[in-house]
């Protein structure tokens, strides 16, 4: 800090500052000592760029990730990168050092759910060396991914079970009596895109889920990798809905894979949606 003409000159340096950036502050006191009748007002601090993981995962199994914070500058999602093990764990199908991208929404928010490596070195969820049970360290990185986007590394470390664990049941609180199972429903999900979608335009995917309920969600594949969970909106009795917009996707055919793993009277669900980018 210095002073300049009566004016108190202030750097903010680093990642402190709005988006990563750096401040300039220029502080100039008022003649008469009287405080501002209209100050500017200050503005809201971005989250602290964070993940957090759901349950203990194992071996081959599905791990659910929340994310907050990954804000693009230009104000949309980060697309993110997920390594294992710093990179060290690679996919066997391609070698790729990146085990999943996830794509954040315009509020830096993401929550995905996919499948660690099922201990193998071939096939799609193969890894090269074989994941073993243990702790391991997830790197979520942003930047290179998405042209102008903020550079982060965030690491979270996870204890992962061998494959096939399952957690101890409860014990009855009466030895002598056995709550009956609750039958559950057949879910039924369906889905509507269009066939034909422009180049450098977002499809718009439509979702019911019967029966459904408000706040549940669905996981969106895109040709196999999981996309994002999308919440469902309770419509009636009977149903839950979501509409998404897709992220632009290069000329082609694609696969669109909705998931919705079932409820307290549901049971699990899919659907297939196919369409064709065009120029």
């Amino acid at each position: 800090m210095i002073l300049v003409d009566g004016s108190a000159i202030a750097v903010d340096r680093g990642a402190t500052g709005a988006q990563g950036l750096s401040s300039l502050w220029r502080i100039t006191p008022q003649a008469d000592g009287t405080p501002d009748p209209d100050p500017e007002p200050e503005p809201e601090p971005e989250p602290a760029t964070g993940v957090t993981v759901d349950g203990t995962p194992a071996v081959g199994g599905e791990i659910t990730l929340n994310g907050v914070g990954w804000k693009h500058p230009d104000g949309s999602g980060s697309t993110i990168g997920l390594k294992l093990d710093d990179g060290s764990v690679k996919r066997a199908s391609d070698g790729t050092d990146v085990w999943a991208t996830i794509e954040a929404d315009d509020d830096g928010e993401f929550s995905v759910t996919f499948q660690l490596p099922d201990g193998t070195t071939e096939g799609e969820h193969g890894s090269t060396p074989a994941f073993t049970a243990g702790e391991h360290t997830l790197r979520f990185l942003s930047g290179s991914l998405k042209p102008g986007d903020q550079g982060r590394s965030v690491a979270v470390t996870i204890d992962v079970a061998e494959a096939g664990t399952e957690p101890e049941p409860e014990e009855p609180t009466d030895p002598d009596v056995t709550e009956p199972k609750p039958v559950k429903k057949k879910s039924k999900v369906n889905t509507s895109i269009k066939k034909k979608i422009k180049a450098k335009k977002r499809g718009k995917l439509k979702v019911v889920v019967k029966p459904g309920h408000a706040n549940e969600k669905v996981v969106v594949a895109i040709d196999g990798k999981t996309w994002k969970n999308v919440k469902l909106t309770r419509k009636n009795a009977k149903k839950a809905v979501a509409t998404v917009k897709l992220p632009k996707l290069k000329v082609g055919k694609h696969k669109v894979r909705v998931v919705f793993n079932g409820n307290a009277v549901a049971k699990k669900g899919t659907a297939v949606a196919k369409f064709r980018v065009v120029r």
